[in-house]
């Protein structure tokens, strides 16, 4: 298995744990750590970080397995790294948006349609190599199985009305539902939405999330948006209503309709939206559509519930068997089965202010490999040395400094798997056609020491490997 190091400045995360094929190996394996930069691998001892779903300057977003679930489910973990170049203020920023996210999502994350919040925590770390405090903060949540609707309808084409009112009839209730608990999305899009594998669909990215602002305040904090999806309002940086969702989602139906992006059916002349020739559909459809993409906040539909009754006057898709409610029933608000997972908290880990490093976990093969080159290298480097420098405790230093540099490459993987033995095969030219070398040592004799030094080297790496496993297992 590929365990992810989650450390922003690691140059090497993949890490690859054999031992981890097997399922109860992950439930009773203990701490492993980042073979490259020493980073703790399973986060707070208990999630496995196995793929980098995404990535920003600041923030990462991986699948994670969860082994205190019965059956490893997976989570997302999204992580925000404080940069320690960040001004105060931009910091300040960046915690207090994630902090948001954590609030909103463990409020929000009742509704079926909406990823669980599980647990956040933070996490401090001697950062690699200069041995600096850093800080990141992490969020696991639910894992949605299933794919985006930008990625559906890039493979399948457009959508027809009936399959865009199957999608407002999923949808429109859970965006109800994020407005009734006093929220605004901000950033609905096709990418934010997910189709699960029984065709549910998910809201999904709460990052942007703000509280509806009430009609006295001002607001100049609405700076969380996708171009092309975001009503004038946010880009301009204005207040926003629970109508600039309801201007998100109809430019989502848009691109379902079309397959084609925003910035495609925008005429940035006459400052209105040009689709209805890309795909028919009903007027009664079009006509909702059209006044969900009011440019004025204030033309629009006003809240879900209006959408929901205008769509009463369209003849119901075949695959909605029932008339979505205005509200939420409390019936369908999720909890988490009890005693499987454990209560949202926040956990604050600090590690010892030097990096730890522990026994590297490389397949055998490449132990191997590496070992050998060790001890091919090794001979070959004291034979040259011996020969060329006059005084053998000056070359006896110079041996051990260069062959502790290899070892230390060797065991931080900074080099390739052929590098090595492309560094070994030049080393063995050099030392077979100085004269002052073939002279004194007989070729092959070099060839057969350093061929015994490899073999060597190899045993004593293997047989260390093992004993190390057997007291890891034991002890």
């Amino acid at each position: 298995m590929n365990v992810f190091c989650t450390r922003f400045s690691c140059q090497q995360p993949h890490n690859v744990l054999p031992e981890l094929a097997d399922p109860e190996a992950i439930k009773r394996i203990t701490q492993r750590y980042c073979t490259s930069c020493g980073m703790p691998l399973i986060l707070v001892g208990r999630y496995f970080p196995i793929e980098c779903l995404s990535q920003s300057s600041l923030s990462r977003v991986f699948l994670a397995i969860d082994r205190y679930t019965p059956s490893q489910s997976l989570r997302i973990v999204k992580q925000l790294d404080v940069n320690p170049v960040l001004t105060q203020t931009d910091l300040s920023e960046l915690q207090k948006r994630f902090e948001e996210e954590e609030k909103i999502l463990e409020k929000l994350g009742k509704h079926p349609q909406i990823p669980e919040l599980f647990a956040t925590f933070e996490f401090s770390q001697p950062s690699f190599p200069n041995g600096a405090l850093e800080t990141t903060f992490y969020l696991v949540e639910e894992f949605i199985d299933g794919e985006d609707l930008e990625t559906q309808v890039a493979k399948t084409g457009k959508f027809s009305e009936e399959q865009v009112l199957v999608f407002l009839h999923q949808i429109l209730p859970v965006l109800q539902f994020v407005h009734q608990q006093g929220y605004i999305h901000q950033d609905i899009k096709p990418s934010n939405i997910i189709r699960d594998r029984q065709g549910q669909l998910h809201l999904i990215d709460f990052g942007g999330v703000k509280q509806i602002p009430q009609p006295t305040t001002s607001d100049s904090d609405s700076r969380v948006y996708t171009p092309g999806y975001a009503a004038p309002e946010q880009i301009n940086f204005q207040k926003v209503y629970i109508s600039t969702d309801i201007y998100a989602l109809g430019v989502t139906c848009l691109h379902l309709l079309t397959n084609k992006r925003p910035e495609e059916l925008f005429n940035t002349q006459t400052r209105s939206w040009e689709w209805e020739n890309h795909n028919q559909v009903s007027p009664a459809l079009a006509q909702i559509l059209n006044q969900m993409l009011f440019l004025n906040p204030f033309k629009r539909y006003q809240s879900v519930a209006e959408i929901l009754s205008a769509l009463r006057s369209l003849p119901a898709p075949l695959s909605v068997q029932n008339e979505i409610p205005t509200q939420i029933p409390s019936s369908i608000i999720k909890a988490p089965p009890p005693g499987l997972l454990q209560p949202i908290d926040r956990i604050i880990t600090t590690q010892p202010t030097k990096p730890i490093f522990r026994q590297p976990k490389f397949p055998l093969f490449d132990v191997c490999s590496r070992a050998a080159f060790i001890g091919f290298e090794g001979s070959l480097l004291y034979i040259l040395l011996a020969s060329l420098v006059g005084s053998p405790p000056i070359a006896m230093g110079l041996w051990g400094m260069i062959l502790g540099g290899l070892i230390f490459l060797q065991i931080r993987r900074l080099t390739g798997k052929i590098a090595p033995w492309v560094l070994a095969g030049v080393t063995l030219a050099i030392v077979l056609t100085i004269p002052a070398i073939y002279t004194v040592w007989d070729r092959q004799l070099i060839l057969v020491i350093s061929v015994i030094f490899a073999a060597s080297t190899t045993a004593v790496v293997v047989l260390s490997r093992l004993i190390y496993q057997l007291f890891d297992r034991w002890f």
